[in-house]
């Protein structure tokens, strides 16, 4: 018994002695020591984390640290690493989904855990980042016992997706393609060969860039001018500079947004326990990138300047709108300039007529082409030739010289064309048939309808714009340029007035038509650019005069109205068209009968022409009236004509052989003038004898009336003497 006290008593000194040790040895953590290429470091084992429920098995992990800095068990199936173990370190390469799981696990530079898991403790979002770096280092085989479904129902495989789908990695390593850029000249600017700069395109570097120099971004498609230009890593670009000498360009020291402050490292495997892979942070001074660009040798320069003239004024155009183009002969190209971020392809003058290029061109061979005219003038054809050269050494200010080229145009003129026609006879069945023809010999009278000025806006001394002026009449309001006569085709026309406002007044018009007495405003407006000419058509008809001829038949006694009295109208002269005659002289071509009150109308739709009316049959008991009563087409006509009862005197027996016939009447003329449309209405008392022609006297009327009175009263004594002597004739 006493040996055995004697031994315990040893055994617990022993122990009193070690235990504590072994107890600090366990407790306190080893510090990181690195050493050789690719250095080493001593682990330090915290508490255990179990697996979720859902996965089951008793499975569980530890927080595991390298100087402080949390690791992952990368091979759960493997033994533990327990504190102070010593293992070496390499370079995580190659493994992009595992490099991912540390960058954006927890504890990671880019730590996602907090967008995707919320309230999560640590000890979760641990054990979440420990299960998907396994899955990404050995797959199902570092995860043996566990199902897809475990993991799904436990939300680990939503964790892993997750940061499958996050991009990857940032790199913040940075190159460009060339550094050192050589410029040409292309067209009107010069240009660098393109460049491409090499990196993750989440790094940014942002290029400073001088006054007038731009960065175009090929990739990006954009444009940036001055300040400073944004290029992310896989963007290509060049830089364009004016044909001037800005001096070489330096970029200097760029530096991407990405600056990298970590590695991410694995251990090495020992015996048969877990390599653990992490994040290890460190200093390292970013590497910067730069440009140099050598421009172009400038060649001689010159702006160009374009005034717009009248062509026959050779004043300027004072007005807006003259655009031209400017080709490059040696390029056979169009200048194209750009200027405060606009392209200019097209050089437009303003209201002072003049344009001047807001750049320069370059030495060489140029032409100017007008593709629009200003308002008021035709577009020219003429392209006309300049050279930029340098001048002498004597020329003075030779940075700014400036060539003038002058274009001029031609005034558009207006042409006024009055077309007239009207309706003219073309056949008779019944009644006159009509067509629409042409008239000839209108005259009508143009005047200014308005102040018409000069298309090139010029004024004068009082600033007050210049009237245009037709032949030697100046155009202000009312002013009568000329009268102007339709031809055969009815057409009147007048050509090279100014542009402008006119009015048309009709002042004659043919023998048998209405005059058109309304004025008429035309306006000869700006045409377009490529007509020489604005042309203005007034198409317009003349009414025809309508006659209404009437007549009313009395007793030349009792002034009784006379029904039933025949009268025709007849044509007194040949009526025609162009080629035909449509009636002959003396045709009949309508008769009408008197009613009972006297009266008759005659409803043809006469043209002009002269015309005659005569009784063709005369009421019963009166003695027809054989005279013909002229009439001419005007508005309203009217006759008055009698006719005396018959008288049957005893007539005597006329002699053998005495075939006397009392004389024909001559015709009777209305006193009514022909064609005047207001003339007065005509009427004709009834004349008892033949109508009196010629310059005959009264002593011949007296010896004409005593030989009838004589013809007469020796018939009557023929009869008595032949009736006495029948009654005396014995039977």
């Amino acid at each position: 018994m006493k040996r055995q006290t004697l031994f315990h008593r040893r055994m617990n000194f022993v122990m009193a002695v070690i235990l504590p040790f072994l107890i600090l040895s366990i407790l306190i953590p080893n510090t990181l020591t690195v050493h050789g290429a690719s250095g080493s470091a001593v682990v330090t084992r915290g508490k255990r984390i179990p697996y979720p429920k859902e996965i089951g098995g008793g499975w569980a992990t530890f927080y595991y640290y390298l100087d402080g800095n949390p690791v992952y068990c990368l091979e759960p199936p493997k033994e533990s690493n327990q504190t102070g173990t010593v293992v070496g370190m390499n370079p995580l390469e190659g493994n992009e989904s595992l490099e991912k799981v540390l960058y954006y696990g927890y504890g990671g530079p880019g730590d996602c855990t907090d967008t995707y898991m919320g309230r999560a403790d640590e000890d979760l979002r641990y054990l979440f980042t420990h299960i998907a770096a396994s899955f990404a280092y050995c797959g199902w085989d570092g995860l043996k016992g566990c199902t897809r479904e475990q993991l799904e129902k436990a939300g680990v495989w939503g964790y892993i997706v997750y940061i499958e789908k996050l991009p990857s990695v940032p790199d913040p390593g940075l190159s460009f393609t060339k550094s050192d850029l050589d410029s040409h000249i292309e067209k009107s600017s010069q240009k660098t060969e393109q460049v491409t700069l090499q990196g993750d395109p989440r790094n940014l570097v942002r290029i400073p860039l001088p006054k007038d120099i731009t960065l175009h971004n090929v990739t990006q498609k954009t444009e940036m001018t001055g300040e400073h230009a944004e290029v992310c890593g896989g963007d290509t670009f060049y830089l364009s500079a004016p044909l001037t000498d800005p001096g070489d360009y330096e970029s200097g020291d760029l530096y991407g947004s990405l600056k990298k402050g970590w590695k991410s490292m694995i251990t090495k495997a020992e015996g048969n326990r877990q390599i653990l892979g992490g994040i290890i942070p460190y200093q390292e001074t970013p590497v910067p990138v730069k440009l140099h660009v050598k421009w172009a040798e400038m060649p001689y320069e010159a702006y160009l300047r374009i005034r717009k003239l009248d062509k026959s004024t050779r004043k300027t155009i004072l007005q807006p709108g003259a655009s031209f183009k400017i080709r490059d002969l040696n390029t056979n190209e169009d200048v194209v300039q750009k200027y405060e971020g606009h392209e200019i392809s097209e050089f437009k003058t303003d209201e002072t007529g003049e344009v001047t290029t807001p750049l320069k061109l370059c030495e060489g061979n140029y032409e100017v082409r007008e593709i629009h005219a200003p308002d008021g003038y035709y577009l020219s054809d003429e392209k006309v030739a300049f050279t930029v050269k340098k001048p002498d050494s004597s020329a003075e200010n030779v940075q700014n010289i400036i060539i003038d080229v002058e274009m001029a145009d031609e005034q558009q003129k207006g042409r006024i064309e009055v077309q007239k026609h009207g309706e003219k006879v073309n056949g008779f069945e019944d009644d006159f048939t009509y067509e629409d023809d042409a008239l000839e010999g209108v005259k009508f009278r143009v005047s200014a309808a308005e102040d018409i000025y000069t298309p090139d806006h010029q004024t004068d001394e009082h600033g007050n714009r210049m009237l245009a002026r037709y032949q030697e009449t100046e155009l202000c309001e009312g002013a009568v340029l000329i009268e102007i006569t339709t031809d055969s085709a009815g057409r009147a026309s007048l050509y090279d007035i100014p542009l402008g406002k006119y009015q048309i007044q009709e002042i004659e018009t043919q023998e048998g038509f209405l005059i058109s007495d309304e004025p008429v405003i035309l306006e000869a407006a700006a045409a377009d650019e490529e007509d020489q000419e604005a042309a203005v058509t007034y198409d317009c008809k003349n009414e025809r005069q309508r006659t209404k001829l009437s007549l009313t038949k009395t007793d030349e006694d009792t002034n009784k109205p006379l029904s039933h009295a025949v009268y025709g109208i007849y044509a007194n002269q040949d009526i025609t068209t162009l080629d035909r005659i449509v009636v002959k002289k003396d045709t009949l071509l309508q008769k009408r009968t008197t009613d009972q009150d006297g009266s008759l109308i005659f409803d043809l739709d006469l043209p002009p022409g002269l015309y005659y009316v005569m009784e063709i049959e005369a009421p019963e008991g009166y003695i027809k009236d054989e005279s013909k009563y002229e009439v001419g087409i005007i508005q309203e006509q009217h006759l008055d004509l009698t006719n005396k009862k018959e008288e049957i005197p005893p007539m005597p027996s006329a002699p053998p052989g005495d075939d006397t016939q009392p004389p024909k009447e001559a015709v009777k003329k209305t006193t009514a003038p022909v064609g005047i449309a207001d003339a007065p209405k005509v009427k004709t008392a009834v004349q008892s004898g033949p109508v009196k022609t010629g310059d005959e006297s009264d002593v011949g009327e007296a010896a004409v009336l005593t030989a009838v009175s004589g013809i007469l009263m020796t018939a009557l004594a023929i009869s008595r003497k032949k009736r006495i002597k029948t009654h005396s004739t014995p039977r």
